[in-house]
């Protein structure tokens, strides 16, 4: 039983408040029940932690792809192509190399008008 003004918890058979000193009525006055949040109150709440997960994600995989796209553009990716160099107006190619390996042959090579790799 509680006291209908200040909420206070009455022992069984008690005429007066032991906390504020009011009358205590004949009725029962049940205790207050506790309900659960409702789950639109629990789902927004959660909401900012999964966008910004969500964001992050999105950033790392943008970050991973243009770091791919840089790299394979700085070394040739791995891809084979051929490696030409001009002397004396003649061309020369050599098939089967990276862009990495013919710049480091292109270096190699002493007299030589131009030097570049072809995809």
């Amino acid at each position: 039983m509680f006291c209908t003004k200040c909420g206070a918890i009455l022992t069984e058979g008690s005429r007066f408040c032991t906390s504020c000193g009011s009358l205590v009525l004949a009725a029962q006055i049940p205790a207050p029940v506790a309900y659960p949040p409702p789950l639109s109150a629990t789902r927004s709440a959660r909401k900012p932690a999964n966008a910004a997960v969500a964001i992050l994600l999105v950033v790392v995989v943008v970050g991973v792809v243009i770091g791919a796209v840089v790299v394979l553009n700085i070394f040739g990716g791995g891809q084979v192509g051929t490696c030409v160099y001009v002397f004396e107006g003649q061309y020369n190619r050599w098939s089967g190399y990276t862009r990495a390996e013919c710049e480091a042959r292109c270096s190699e090579i002493q007299h030589k008008e131009s030097c570049y790799w072809e995809p």
